[in-house]
């Protein structure tokens, strides 16, 4: 998927325990088998930006509407969410 300036986007990114799945404007897009759960830890958590020095890149972008939960929605929610208008 190719990025277009002055064009906002719907970005969802899901883990169940055992799948990663990428959703853009509310449409999976990408889903991958992962193993092991998250670890708890005291690390901050960042959005545009990595907290490595391998990588030391930061989003040149605006990021509005943050959201996290404690669950991998299914994807009739994240469609519903993408479908939100202020």
């Amino acid at each position: 998927m190719n990025v277009k300036t002055n064009q906002w986007y719907y970005v969802a990114l899901t883990y169940d325990g055992n799948t990663t799945k990428m959703y853009i404007n509310g449409v999976l897009k990408d889903s991958k088998t992962r193993s092991g759960p998250f670890t708890p830890n005291a690390y901050d958590v960042y959005i545009g930006k990595s907290n490595s020095g391998l990588y030391p890149f930061y989003l040149n972008r605006i990021v509005d509407e943050v959201r996290m939960y404690n669950r991998a929605l299914r994807a009739a929610a994240i469609l519903q969410l993408s479908q939100l208008q202020e």
